[in-house]
């Protein structure tokens, strides 16, 4: 019997091979992926996680040939030069003890790191490799965060940084390009905000408890949009995106806790549920959200990647697939066998005489 790993990420990257990389969500690691030889492969096991690889990065990317990790739950930035095999990792200019969870903002000369559980906001300086404490854009940032409300939320997309407050009215927005500072009325939204993104002038705003997605324009302009599909009318219509991609007249809406794929087309303004076989990929019987998460451009092709889920879909420029990758490969000996047993010990089920863990990240076949 082997034991095997369902590989699930947010930081996910091609290389300019066209080989996909990708760090795993549950376990760390970092694999890469030939998609046309359909060869999903071990790479690198993180240095000094000291067993805590759960969630590690946020976002990567790459470039000339050196792959750029940012932290979700990790205390470095870690880079690793894909020709030497070699990695290096960052450290932030501050004590980490406390568990921290950072986002990323990519801008021109870097990314912008920051936390809404602490009050300070780093930049990873690309070219220079390093990370610092940017004291201007963190005077800046927490002034309108104690001025609007200290309990708000942080989001950040677009060269745009959005403080949300569940129960409050506006939705407060800061512009990085030219840090002018304006609010966003959403009295007649129906449920609590959960995110914003910002694209083309025009603001995308999803629910927390709710499949419904919001529209406001340059002119206070307001749209709601609906999905047709039975499916998720039968839920009530509870059920949050995980993620929003704009892609050519596309957007792409990755559902938190369902497995189908939802879109928009822009001349017409429905939510489709996309056709897709069952057999395509599977999805636990109970999902603790996330089942795709990600989704990456390559070659007027899209790769949607799974956090959950265990396939990578590739769509053409009419969203249809034409290609689908398992992501699930034997598990390395470099991964930590305490986490593996705690996982086949509690959180199993029988499906078919096959044993799955219960978040589909394990399997034993």
């Amino acid at each position: 019997m082997k034991r095997m790993i369902n590989i699930g990420t947010w930081a996910a990257a091609f290389d300019s091979d066209g080989i996909l990389w990708l760090s795993d969500f549950k376990f760390g690691g970092l694999y890469k992926y030939d998609l046309y030889n359909k060869e999903l492969s071990f790479v690198h096991s993180f240095m000094g996680t000291n067993g805590n690889c759960e969630a590690m990065h946020y976002d990567m990317k790459i470039h000339d040939n050196t792959i750029y990790l940012l932290p979700l739950r990790d205390k470095y930035v870690r880079i690793y030069d894909i020709s030497e095999e070699q990695e290096k990792i960052i450290s932030f200019p501050l004590d980490i003890s406390a568990p921290i969870e950072f986002c990323s903002l990519e801008v021109d000369r870097g990314f912008i790191i920051y936390s809404n559980d602490i009050e300070k906001i780093f930049i990873f300086d690309v070219y220079k490799k390093e990370v610092y404490l940017d004291d201007n854009l963190t005077q800046i940032i927490m002034r309108i965060k104690k001025q609007f409300c200290d309990k708000c939320i942080i989001k950040a997309n677009a060269n745009h940084f959005f403080f949300l407050v569940n129960g409050y009215q506006v939705i407060r927005c800061l512009d990085i390009t030219n840090m002018d500072t304006y609010d966003i009325n959403c009295e007649h939204f129906l449920g609590e905000v959960n995110n914003i993104q910002f694209n083309n002038g025009t603001y995308w705003i999803q629910m927390k408890n709710s499949s419904a997605i919001y529209t406001m324009n340059e002119y206070n302009n307001i749209e709601m949009y609906l999905p047709e599909s039975e499916k998720f009318l039968n839920a009530g219509g509870n059920i949050p995106y995980s993620s929003i991609y704009f892609w050519n007249d596309y957007i792409l809406l990755l559902n938190y806790y369902l497995a189908d794929l939802t879109y928009m087309k822009k001349e017409d303004g429905k939510i489709k549920v996309l056709a897709r076989n069952d057999e395509d990929f599977r999805v636990p019987f109970f999902c603790g959200g996330g089942c795709f998460h990600k989704a990456i451009e390559k070659d007027g092709h899209l790769f949607v990647v799974p956090q959950m889920a265990d396939v990578i879909l590739e769509y053409d420029e009419n969203l249809k697939i034409v290609n689908s990758y398992s992501t699930k490969t034997c598990i390395s000996e470099e991964i930590n066998p305490g986490l593996l047993d705690v996982f086949f010990k509690n959180r199993i089920y029988i499906e078919d005489e096959n044993i799955f863990c219960l978040q589909n990240y394990l399997y034993q076949v």
